[in-house]
């Protein structure tokens, strides 16, 4: 659950610094240059690393929660362990 948090909330900042360009731009009239070659690109550049580091983000989210995972069932097993030994002593 907190994995699905995180992630949709870094997809929404990525989503408004992504468009924080045209917001700029429309806001301070910029000129045809600047309108038609330069936002566009500065938002392709944006969006290119916004989607390399979501990966990233992911990967690092699954790697988190697979250790998790991990860790609680090996407590698990030597909690049961540990059970059966003090079951079989009695």
């Amino acid at each position: 659950m907190l994995k699905h948090l995180v992630i949709g909330v870094y997809r929404l900042l990525a989503s408004l610094v992504i468009i924080l360009p045209i917001g700029i731009n429309y806001l301070l009239n910029g000129g045809i240059i600047v309108s038609f070659i330069t936002i566009p690109l500065l938002c392709l550049c944006l969006v290119v690393f916004a989607i390399w580091l979501d990966q990233k983000v992911v990967n690092r989210l699954s790697y988190i929660s697979a250790n998790n995972k991990l860790s609680v069932q090996n407590t698990n097993k030597s909690t049961h362990s540990s059970l059966n030994i003090k079951a079989h002593t009695h």
